[in-house]
């Protein structure tokens, strides 16, 4: 499995690329795919724990991904 990191960075891709996309329904599979990553995120993280990693949250966030998200 890749890191929660990995994860995050490709969700923060898609929440930024949505915020610039001028077609709406693409902007909502962004979102939905950002959604996913930071679900996987999630999962890795839960899994690394022992590893001193914490579970992902969206106050982890940037802003950007935040504001879109909520």
């Amino acid at each position: 499995m890749l890191s929660a990191d990995y994860y995050r960075r490709q969700a923060d891709v898609c929440v930024r690329l949505s915020v610039v996309q001028s077609d709406e329904e693409i902007s909502r599979r962004l979102i939905i795919l950002a959604k996913a990553y930071m679900a996987k995120a999630d999962d890795a993280a839960c899994g690394a724990q022992t590893e001193g990693l914490t579970r992902a949250t969206s106050s982890n966030w940037p802003a950007s991904a935040r504001a879109v998200l909520i």
